[in-house]
């Protein structure tokens, strides 16, 4: 090529409608050799040269592993991505005017780079940890709400069933209220002090603190109103 240049017998064509060229086909890029552009010396050429070049497409079959494909791109930079004559430094690869449809793989490549793990770790090791990544991702969006009610699961029992004796003592108040016997006192008592036992027992006493305070507070006040025979 460079014996050719510098024949003086041979002469470089210039593409007069290159841009037109370019613009029609996209296929086609333009290029421009300036004036001196091979040889300064000798100012080979006299005058700037417009030139067209074609593209290399690397196209894949949409069944190839997302993968592959990040290592063909990867390939293509090692190769394509120094220096040369028409191009610089990581110009190539690149995703220019051209009628096939860019991969997710390769849009991804384009606007992140290389993925993040394959800098740091061996490709297979990468490329399965990635993959696992994703796998897992729905499933851990799913399971995150239920993993972050189980320490709520057992004190939200608790509660419910010191609820379930409020509403046990609220219904003997009022059964005590309208069929109050003085003589079956003892009788009452000893029903308040089971509900008392049945809260200590339970697994409510360490799980609900304040609730079950505030129901034996209750079951108290209650007790306290009988024995001094006071009738509400």
């Amino acid at each position: 090529m460079q014996r050719l240049i510098k024949n003086p017998g041979i002469k470089l064509a210039s593409f007069t409608r290159a841009d037109a060229y370019t613009r029609l086909l996209p296929y086609f890029e333009e290029v421009s050799v300036p004036m001196g552009g091979f040889d300064l010396g000798k100012n080979i050429p006299d005058h700037p040269i417009e030139l067209i070049s074609t593209t290399t497409n690397l196209l894949i079959d949409n069944r190839l592993h997302p993968a592959i494909q990040v290592l063909f791109l990867e390939a293509a930079r090692e190769i394509n991505g120094n220096k040369s004559y028409f191009a610089k430094t990581g110009e190539f690869p690149a995703y220019m005017n051209t009628e096939a449809p860019l991969s997710e793989e390769a849009k991804f490549f384009y606007e992140k780079g290389t993925p993040t793990l394959m800098k740091y770790l061996p490709f297979w090791l990468a490329e399965f940890l990635e993959r696992m990544f994703f796998l897992l991702l729905p499933f851990a969006a799913f399971a995150y709400p239920i993993i972050k009610s189980i320490p709520t699961y057992r004190t939200n029992l608790a509660k419910k069933q010191i609820n379930s004796i409020y509403k046990e003592l609220d219904k003997f108040e009022q059964n005590t209220i309208q069929t109050f016997d003085p003589n079956r006192r003892s009788e009452y008592i000893e029903v308040l002090n089971e509900m008392e036992r049945r809260i200590l027992r339970s697994k409510a006493a360490k799980l609900a603190t304040a609730e079950c305070y505030s129901l034996r507070s209750n079951i108290e006040f209650i007790r306290n109103a009988l024995e001094k025979q006071i009738i509400y």
